[in-house]
């Protein structure tokens, strides 16, 4: 398990002590894998034929997942629901089609948020002091077909993301950096 993978089922047994209706039937290693999620989901779904929902710790094991559920007959996104993380082209077709549920995206974004904080430490600001040497940031956004972040994560137009606006060189002022989502107008 790497850390990322594990911190993501932390976040789904949390998800599943706090809502009463859902019940976990189990649970399966893909290994960021498709073909060994589509094999993990074949046995889960001989073991336990009324599964409803299907969580993945990425969209290569989500395509595996769905791949295994029309092999069975069943249709995801109606019969089962599925949901991940990412932002492959083929998952944000998977999210329009209806056959993933639910999508998250916005950990690519981790490695650039670092480079601003490098940029604006070699140039007097340290991040250190303002915002602390451990840092949580919400990378995660929900991808909701047509709406303006969906488009631009679809269209892969990278230039449009304005790292100016995270910057404490380009914009001083007091406080932590923000790092929530900031796309240039156009």
């Amino acid at each position: 398990m790497t850390p990322a993978g594990l911190q993501r089922q932390a976040g789904l047994l949390r998800a599943i002590r706090h809502h009463d209706g859902l019940h976990l039937a189990g649970m399966r290693y893909g290994f960021w894998q498709q073909r060994r999620s589509e094999r993990q989901m074949l046995r889960m779904l001989k073991r336990h034929p009324n599964i409803k929902l299907v969580w993945a710790a990425n969209d290569t094991m989500a395509e595996g997942a769905i791949a295994a559920l029309k092999t069975t007959g069943l249709t995801p996104g109606r019969d089962v629901f599925v949901g991940t993380f990412g932002n492959a082209p083929q998952s944000l077709r998977m999210l329009r089609s209806g056959e993933l549920s639910v999508l998250a995206t916005g950990h690519f974004l981790a490695p650039a948020y670092a480079l601003t904080l490098l940029f604006d430490y070699q140039h007097g600001v340290d991040f250190g002091r303002r915002d602390g040497l451990q840092l949580q940031i919400p990378l995660f956004h929900l991808m909701l077909p047509g709406t303006d972040l969906f488009n631009w994560i679809a269209s892969r137009d990278w230039q449009r993301l304005n790292f100016r606006a995270i910057s404490k060189v380009l914009n001083p002022g007091p406080g932590r950096h923000d790092f929530s989502l900031h796309l240039r107008e156009q």
